[in-house]
């Protein structure tokens, strides 16, 4: 009887761990390359200025954040009796992903760029000198940006 409870306690930790990382990880955005532009045959060059920037905190890996979620739910499942054990088994997994965000996590920016016909373009970046107002190009497949980079910086490239 006790092993069939620890069973049922493992599936029911696994269950809430997935549900945790599904319900909080999978919205996540790709972070594009800087300072040099992607050359992919079908990539659009679209010259714009930034016209926002947010930092963003981005979360730990979907694998990270599944083991946290998984010992938090194994924690959790370890208090009370009953349903109680299943409440804060899940509260557990929540809490356990979120520990593993703040510990893995990184900042990144989400750049707005607009070009000139006023459509606009988001994408996450990482350590760069971007300011709002600044021209820059980037490369465009998709509606997806690849990359980005001043427009100074492509002009001194075009140069040499």
């Amino acid at each position: 009887m006790k092993i069939t409870k620890l069973k049922t306690i493992a599936r029911f930790c696994i269950v809430a761990s997935l549900v945790a990382v599904i319900s909080q990880g999978c919205a996540t955005m790709k972070e594009v390359q800087t300072e040099t532009l992607d050359t992919t045959p079908g990539e659009a060059l679209v010259h714009g200025k930034v016209v926002n920037i947010v930092q963003l905190k981005k979360d730990a890996s979907l694998l990270k954040q599944f083991g946290g979620s998984l010992i938090g739910a194994m924690i959790g499942g370890q208090v009370g009796g009953g349903s109680t054990q299943y409440i804060v088994g899940t509260a557990g997994a929540f809490i356990g992903q979120d520990v593993v965000n703040n510990l893995y996590g990184s900042m990144v920016d989400k750049l707005e760029v607009e070009d000139a016909n006023g459509k606009s373009y988001e994408f996450l970046i990482q350590g760069h000198g971007f300011r709002v107002t600044d021209k820059v190009i980037i490369t465009v497949k998709d509606d997806k940006v690849s990359s980005v980079i001043h427009e100074s910086l492509y002009k001194a490239h075009a140069i040499k």
